[in-house]
């Protein structure tokens, strides 16, 4: 969980959780959670929201990633509703980010199985990359859920 994140509704963000574990296992694809926007923020990455594909649940197709936009740009997306900031939560079981990162991210992979298979002393040396850019923007078929 990122340090910066205050958390009014635990019982909401349990859910949003919950709800995206689901929705991951029937999907089979890695699901984010996304805030929705109340302000024009230029600090934050934003989502675009594609086609709602669960009414009953508000579970959205990903349809891009925009890092951090100027202030006039975070206003259109707030204007538009299309957007949801990126909390950096992404949900999934192991065998699906395994799926993601050999067909996307063929070096976090490699990494990914250098620690899995304990040369935990390698850490050091992989590339100081964060997942956002090393897997997730890569990723087709994410799907969102609201925080």
């Amino acid at each position: 969980m990122a340090a910066d994140h205050y958390i009014r509704d635990v019982k909401g963000f349990k859910h949003s959780f919950k709800l995206a574990g689901e929705t991951s296992v029937k999907n089979k694809k890695i699901v984010l959670i996304g805030v929705e926007l109340d302000y024009s923020a230029t600090g934050f990455g934003y989502i675009q929201k594609g086609e709602l594909i669960d009414d009953n649940l508000s579970v959205f197709n990903v349809s891009s990633f925009k890092e951090k936009p100027n202030y006039q740009t975070a206003s259109k997306y707030v204007k538009s509703g299309q957007y949801l900031w990126n909390c950096g939560y992404f949900v999934g079981s192991i065998a699906v980010f395994e799926r993601e990162m050999e067909q996307y991210s063929k070096k976090l992979f490699i990494n990914y199985q250098t620690l899995k298979n304990n040369h935990n002393e390698s850490y050091l040396n992989f590339e100081n990359i964060s997942i956002d850019y090393a897997l997730i923007e890569k990723v087709k078929g994410l799907l969102i859920v609201l925080a």
